[in-house]
């Protein structure tokens, strides 16, 4: 009894987090498409440019799924299919949000929340450091406040 709750439990649960997730996909690609006057954007991420957990989840994924049908476990080809359309999802979702871009009118360090752009008028300093596989700047802004003037300690991008 406590198996069947827990298994029917678990599948709801899964359900609902298959269904929600291509939706926060697709918020983070509309985000991404939205954005204009575009001149440069890369990955941010920390593992050849990707986000660490969502890859190795993804992975770890590929792996069981792969397990499962070498071993035709056909009762847990629903599970592994929901946890790798979930895990593609959140990879989109990480991948959109740790880019890197630069428009126009500011930095934007994550295209899923706003108040995180940094417009040009906040950047007080910059510095540039020659590396092997390029230049790389670091920007000093400061917030702005109600008034709309620049308060607050100094941040780097």
């Amino acid at each position: 009894m406590i198996e069947t709750v827990t298994t029917v439990l678990f599948h709801w649960i899964l359900g609902f987090f298959a269904v929600a997730t291509p939706i926060i996909s697709a918020y983070s690609v509309g985000n991404i498409l939205r954005l204009r006057q575009v001149r440069l954007a890369w990955n941010g991420g920390r593992m050849l440019g990707y986000p660490v957990f969502s890859s190795v989840f993804l992975l770890m994924m590929a792996l069981v799924t792969s397990l499962a049908v070498w071993q035709q476990q056909t009762h847990l080809y629903s599970t592994v299919i929901g946890l790798s359309w979930i895990g593609v999802n959140w990879f989109v979702v990480s991948v959109m949000a740790s880019r890197r871009i630069i428009t126009n009118t500011g930095i934007v360090k994550n295209v899923n929340e706003p108040a995180q752009t940094v417009h040009w008028t906040q950047i007080v300093d910059y510095s540039t450091e020659e590396r092997a596989n390029g230049v790389h700047y670091t920007f000093f802004y400061q917030a702005v406040n109600i008034k709309g003037t620049l308060s607050g300690p100094l941040m780097r991008v």
